[in-house]
């Protein structure tokens, strides 16, 4: 048990040194995400000093059970994909210009526009799609009509990582969560709306109390008008991510695995890029573009966390922090409040698996399902550490010599996220 807990620290503990101070490794034109590292490493030793039996590790990954990790993968992954090729289109690029062009030189309504905007796409993508395509074109946007970056960055972050929560597909820790409770489509959105509603209300108007002064000034619109680059891409992708979303709505009533819908759309998204590709005598680029905005490093973080999860429950260590928990009068704030906390300590995705098993062996019921869903995702807002999409945002700020240390997020996220996180509570308490 001692050198179980002593390995997830250190690898926890090394995660997040690596991912603030080392988070690449660069060969040339290649490079590697290092946040996997350590608790690869971790896992490892788990394995190999028999914390986890090894024939226990393999069955947890092939069990016909809704927490299945490659299933789970298999869908982030497949929808992950869909949105890339959205992107590659130039469909988001796209939106975000008419977006600048309707604001006609009015800055809160810009404001308000790409605060929408990020939280729109978001629902019908991912958190980390928005991420990677609207923050370099706000930086770029901005730089040209010569307005302050920071409100829009911050505005587009907290939104894309507020509405992510609405469905069940915005992040893989609403996957995670959800399945741990068998949780379908249709019932997941029908909880969680009025709390991502109270979510998205607070956190612009707190976002408009920090940043109403810099809003005053007025800017010129300027800039050439933004095409979509490629049709095919465009119209095959956006109707296979609307089928893709539609089917899985209903997924419970036609029987079938939401992650068996994204990955058949997805590949037949793939089939239909080579066939356009191999006809028009295009470049495979467009695919290969598509297919490196994937985040393959999750696939070995997930599995290393997995097997820490596991060894925790092989130990006992699972059902006694369950017990505690649920010992709670409120659950939904005993599990909302130490999930939000340990989302920043050990990043969103680990606690979700972790707390997925804590959510099977306590009794605490949909209050600390759902509360847990909320805090795994605005836990994103708090730090950077709180989820992978921040420190992907940092990156990028970084990259593009904007100035945004981990100080400032911080002081910025505890103003937004400790309130939202509570109204997002209140929402729940009131559906439930």
């Amino acid at each position: 048990m001692i050198l179980l807990i002593t390995c997830f620290i250190i690898a926890v503990v090394g995660m997040i040194a690596l991912l603030l101070f080392y988070p690449k490794i660069t060969f040339r034109s290649f490079s590697i995400d290092t946040f996997w590292m350590p608790p690869f490493l971790g896992a490892i030793i788990v394995l190999a000093t028999k914390s986890l039996d090894f024939t226990t590790f393999l069955k947890g990954l092939t069990a016909p059970t809704a927490m299945n990790p490659l299933e789970i993968m298999a869908l982030f992954f497949s929808m992950t994909f869909l949105s890339a090729i959205l992107d590659e289109s130039g469909f988001f690029e796209w939106l975000a210009n008419k977006a600048a062009k309707g604001a006609k030189g009015n800055q809160f309504l810009l404001f308000l526009l790409f605060t929408l905007l990020a939280g729109v796409l978001t629902i019908f993508t991912s958190n980390d799609i928005v991420i990677i395509t609207l923050t370099p074109f706000l930086i770029a946007f901005c730089k040209k009509t010569h307005i302050d970056p920071v409100p829009y960055l911050v505005a587009e972050y907290v939104s894309a990582n507020t509405y992510s929560m609405l469905l069940v597909i915005g992040n893989p820790t609403n996957i995670y969560l959800s399945s741990a409770e068998n949780i379908d489509f249709l019932s997941y959105l029908k909880v969680m709306a009025l709390p991502t509603l109270f979510a998205g209300i607070s956190s612009f108007v707190l976002l408009l109390l920090l940043f109403h002064r810099k809003l005053k000034v007025p800017f010129t619109a300027g800039g050439e008008e933004i095409h979509i680059k490629d049709h095919f891409l465009f119209v095959s992708s956006f109707v296979l991510l609307l089928s893709c979303i539609l089917l899985m709505a209903i997924s419970s009533y036609i029987n079938l695995p939401m992650w068996l819908i994204s990955l058949s759309a997805a590949l037949l998204l793939l089939i239909l890029i080579l066939i356009y590709v191999l006809v028009s005598k295009k470049s495979f680029r467009i695919l290969g573009d598509g297919v490196k905005r994937l985040p393959f490093s999750l696939f070995p973080f997930l599995l290393s966390m997995f097997a820490f999860v596991l060894a925790f429950d092989q130990n006992g260590l699972t059902k006694e922090i369950a017990t505690w928990l649920s010992s709670f009068s409120s659950p939904l704030l005993s599990y909302g409040i130490s999930s939000f906390l340990t989302a920043n300590i050990m990043n969103n995705i680990p606690m979700s698996v972790f707390y997925s098993t804590l959510l099977v062996e306590g009794t605490a019921g949909k209050e600390a399902i759902y509360s847990t869903i909320i805090s795994s995702d605005i836990a994103a807002i708090f730090s950077p550490v709180g989820a992978l999409a921040g420190m992907m945002w940092m990156s990028i700020l970084k990259e593009k010599k904007i100035s945004f240390s981990f100080f400032k997020f911080v002081a910025y996220g505890a103003i937004i996220s400790i309130p939202t996180l509570f109204l997002s509570f209140l929402g729940l308490y009131l559906v439930l």
